[in-house]
Parts: C-alpha cells; sequence; structure tokens
C-alpha cells in the first residue's frame, strides 16, 4: 500500500505556455478576448506541498468594434507576479495532480494601435492580485503539461482591471 504525497521529489521546474486571455467587468465591456503568452520558474521542496513559481505574462486584447467601431486599439498588459502553488496529495503513480495557485505582481498596462491619442493614458503599471487552479499532466519524470485558469485583478486608476486568462503549456523539470 502505498500512501499518497504531494510530490515524490522537488525540484526546479521551467514552463512555457499560451493561451486565451478572457475581459472580464469593465475591462470585458470595451474589449474583446485575446491571445496571452506565460513562461515562469518554480520551486518545489522535496516532499513538500507548497511550493513558489515566479512568472511573467504578456496579454494582448483589441478594442470591441461593437462597443468602438472602426477603431484600431489594442490592450497591452505585461505582468510578472510571485505565487504560492499548493499541490493536492496524490499517490506517486498519478500522472494527473491538481494545484491551486495564487499571488501577487506589478502590472504595465499600455494602449496600443493607431487610434491611441488624446485622453488615454498610454501607460499605467499597477498593483495586482491573482489566483485560479490548474492540472498538471505527467509525462514523464520531467516533462509534463499543464491546462490552469487564473483570475486576475489589476488595482489600476479608476476601475479595477479583471481577466481570465486560460493558459495550456509544457513543463520541464521534476
Amino acid at each position: 500500500m502505498s500512501v499518497p504525497v504531494a510530490h515524490a521529489q522537488g525540484g526546479v521546474r521551467f514552463l512555457i505556455g499560451g493561451g486565451s486571455t478572457i475581459a472580464l467587468g469593465n475591462f470585458g465591456d470595451g474589449f474583446t478576448n485575446g491571445p496571452h503568452g506565460v513562461a515562469g520558474l518554480s520551486f518545489v521542496p522535496s516532499g513538500f506541498p507548497i511550493g513558489i513559481r515566479i512568472d511573467g505574462m504578456y496579454h494582448r486584447v483589441s478594442a470591441d468594434d461593437a462597443v468602438f467601431p472602426g477603431v484600431d486599439v489594442d490592450a497591452q498588459i505585461i505582468n510578472g507576479s510571485v505565487n504560492g502553488v499548493f499541490s493536492f496529495a496524490s499517490a506517486p503513480e498519478t500522472k494527473v495532480r491538481p494545484y491551486l495557485i495564487g499571488g501577487v505582481g506589478l502590472y504595465n498596462q499600455k494602449f496600443v494601435g493607431d487610434d491611441v491619442g488624446v485622453g488615454l493614458d498610454n501607460s499605467e503599471t499597477d498593483f495586482g492580485i491573482n489566483g485560479g487552479a490548474g492540472f498538471d499532466f505527467g509525462l514523464s519524470d520531467n516533462l509534463g503539461i499543464f491546462l490552469e485558469g487564473r483570475f486576475h485583478m489589476i488595482f489600476s486608476s479608476g476601475e479595477k482591471t479583471n481577466m481570465l486568462p486560460i493558459s495550456l503549456g509544457a513543463r520541464i523539470g521534476t
């Protein structure tokens, strides 16, 4: 009989992926969903269910044509965050490991495009928080695929900027 463990062994992981960013709330009222990319490093102490992940993301969403017809403006968001990752206990032979993730970061929001003009703050850097869940699918001891969704709340001047990136990517490392 084997006892479920969070991680059979600790180590450093590199991850890279991408997906779709869903603009939510007031942000979603004016912008459509768009692509994003993510890259990061994580460290999980041996036999411990909680690790640390440092990651960066690049998001780009376009002005909604129904709200702003004929306007060429995109919102570009670049963020870096430090996150805690809690992996649920599972048997060593289990290939699918669910996890929770949450943290804090800095977010730079910038409007780009031909129609960026007067009255639109072109760049702003703000504090934000994020939280979500995901699954790590182990393909081998050092290679896996992850699927995760994380809600991000950026404390922008005026209205908060809310978004939900759904990411699919590869993980290299134990």
